[in-house]
């Protein structure tokens, strides 16, 4: 489009030997598409064409064009920030994952007051990362994502020194000192061990025996190469085998004066990482806590290992009244009608009164999907609190009848989650990010975390060591002098009629009941209030590629240009080969069904088929 800046490059260009500037001519194609910048800076122009007809005539002999060249009289054209994302290569198990994870990258970037130059980095898996970043590099990157998995990010910690700063989107597979993790590198993650960390310390803060004036702690890095493994660790019971079912196991630190707290859990890899990164947090807190299996559903043993007992004077006052009523006489069937009907009238005393006591566990952690932790709520207590990662988030009650029927089922849970799948419905969604929205959960969570890894990049870009932002997967802090992991806090969601409410950690951080909360209707945010406050009026849509109904195909995106940086450091002179370094300028093409293997890191709800996705995430 023929800008209005490089309109005044053509006057100046045109009328080099003098200075009295012409008067002021409305661009060829400018009518429409210019921006209310552009004609503030239309009527300065004016302005200073009035005053300089006003002002004393100047000669020619002011300025001269050899002293002062051309390019320093006009305004200097800003650097856009060049981004290289690393895309595993196609037919690989992290392929649909990493799509939609630039996906959101991208369209982040292209609703952004500053949009930056995507490019894609493709290389095989047998080619060193080294390679990669050479690539990337001679590409003219400023800053690198990825990898997505974690042997990789391993391979990248231990190059060493690294040519541009990079934004890893997982941690290593083992344990790497912070100070062996190179100086340029910062890494993020979607993991759910870091929401069963953050649950788990907010359980621990709700018990009786917790100061209720106690902060809740902040969340730690959710992989054990963001700490010191100098620093002993208290040793994590490990899971009872996945072939005894309904197994029990109590943590090594049990202190009798503290409330007990009960981790359900299933077989799977997923669930058993959850209930690790409970039972982590637990023990490190020395809070008594239990391990049960539930791989059967056996619903009529879980009611009686949770169901409250009464107190020993209640226990003596109800024997002794139901031994009263069975020696009443029963000689005639009146009789016998009436003390039947008189027990009957004590046993439903003593359940009411068994629902009001104390149950034996103040806190119940799950590590289920939200189908089966809709079944199992049923059966616990009413006054336990009930806790939960994003696997047992229910789903939209707006938009799925089956969503809100779990979400009845989940009375009381409260679960972390991402901002986004909370706060945008299809239509706000597309004015935010100017795409449709992903069809399941798994699919949005992967789109927040691509737009996450876009304002990270951005900051990590410019060298700023510490930042703070409100992210669409939750808070993100990073202080990398202190530690290179980005620290996420999601968002804490409570389960109440039906409707799924964000509340303050604070709230449900402290024990007593759980905080009385409005129902509000649905609040959609406006076209208004999504876009940023300079962003461009005209934006391309960013192609989202999901599992899910058919949706209208939006346009493709423009490419966007390699340019190539002269002054990067260790820079070789060509891509090495077998690697491809491209504008991301055509959507990705969907995976196909047959190489769609299902991981269930990330269940499903409300009766969706779970997202082809890595289960390291």
């Amino acid at each position: 489009m023929f800008t209005l800046r490089r309109f005044v490059s053509a006057c100046l260009i045109a009328s080099v030997g003098s200075v009295v500037l012409a008067e002021p001519v409305t661009p060829p194609d400018a009518g429409g598409n210019d921006t209310l910048e552009a004609r503030s800076d239309e009527g300065n122009a004016a302005e200073t064409s009035i005053a300089a007809s006003e002002a004393p005539e100047m000669t020619t002999e002011a300025i001269d064009p050899a002293a002062a060249p051309l390019a320093s009289l006009l305004p200097e054209e800003p650097d856009r920030l060049t981004i290289a994302l690393v895309m595993p290569p196609d037919g690989s198990p992290f392929t649909a994952a990493s799509k939609i994870v630039g996906n959101g990258l991208l369209a982040a970037s292209q609703t952004s007051r500053e949009p930056a130059e995507v490019l894609l980095v493709e290389a095989p898996e047998s080619t060193s990362l080294t390679e990669v970043l050479q690539s990337a590099v001679v590409a003219g990157a400023d800053v690198v994502v990825g990898p997505l998995q974690k042997e990789r990010v391993t391979e990248l910690i231990r190059i060493g020194a690294l040519p541009l700063p990079v934004v890893a989107l997982n941690h290593p597979s083992e344990a790497i000192p912070d100070a062996e993790i190179p100086a340029n590198l910062v890494m993020m993650s979607l993991s759910t061990e870091n929401e069963a960390e953050y649950i788990a310390r907010l359980a621990v803060a709700a018990l009786e025996e917790s100061a209720p004036e106690a902060p809740v702690p902040a969340i730690p890095a959710p992989d054990a190469s963001a700490q010191d493994v100098s620093a002993p660790t208290a040793p994590v019971p490990a899971l009872p085998d996945a072939t005894a079912p309904l197994a029990d196991e109590t943590g090594a630190l049990t202190v009798p004066e503290r409330q007990k707290i009960l981790i359900l859990s299933q077989s799977g890899a997923w669930e058993t990482r959850i209930a690790e990164s409970y039972a982590k947090v637990l023990t490190a807190s020395g809070t008594p806590f239990e391990i049960y299996r539930i791989d059967d559903m056996d619903l009529k043993r879980l009611r009686e290992k949770v169901q409250p007992v009464l107190s020993e004077e209640d226990e003596r006052r109800f024997a002794q009244r139901r031994q009263e009523l069975r020696h009443l006489p029963g000689t005639t069937e009146s009789e016998r009608r009436i003390r039947d009907q008189a027990l009957k009238r004590l046993d439903s005393d003593m359940a009411v009164r068994r629902a009001e006591s104390t149950p034996p566990y103040a806190g119940i952690l799950l590590a289920l999907d939200a189908q089966s932790a809709s079944i199992v709520r049923t059966s616990l207590p009413r006054k336990s609190r009930v806790w939960g990662t994003s696997t047992s988030n229910p789903g939209d009650p707006s938009a799925s009848s089956a969503a809100t029927a779990l979400a009845f089922d989940l009375e009381g849970l409260v679960f972390a989650e991402c901002p986004l799948l909370l706060r945008y419905d299809a239509q706000s969604f597309t004015a935010r990010f100017a795409a449709s929205m992903p069809y399941s959960p798994a699919a949005k969570r992967l789109f927040a975390f691509g737009a996450d890894a876009f304002g990270v990049a951005e900051r990590w870009a410019q060298s700023n060591r510490s930042f703070e932002m409100e992210g669409e997967t939750g808070r993100l802090v990073l202080d990398r002098d202190r530690s290179p992991v980005v620290e996420r806090t999601p968002q804490t969601v409570l389960v109440r009629e039906g409707h799924l409410i964000e509340v303050a950690s604070e709230s449900v951080a402290k024990p007593g009941p759980l905080p009385e909360v409005s129902i509000p209707s649905r609040q959609t945010l406006t076209v208004k209030e999504v876009l940023p406050a300079k962003a461009s009026v005209t934006v391309v849509p960013v192609i989202i590629e999901d599992v899910g109904p058919e949706q209208p195909a939006p346009s493709k995106m423009l490419p966007a240009p390699v340019r190539s940086d002269p002054s990067a450091p260790a820079a070789p002179e060509a891509t090495p080969p077998g690697i491809e370094t491209r504008p991301f300028e055509a959507p990705f093409e969907e995976p196909g069904a047959a190489a769609a293997v299902p991981i269930a890191d990330a269940p499903a709800s409300d009766g969706e088929e779970p997202l082809p996705e890595p289960s390291v995430l």
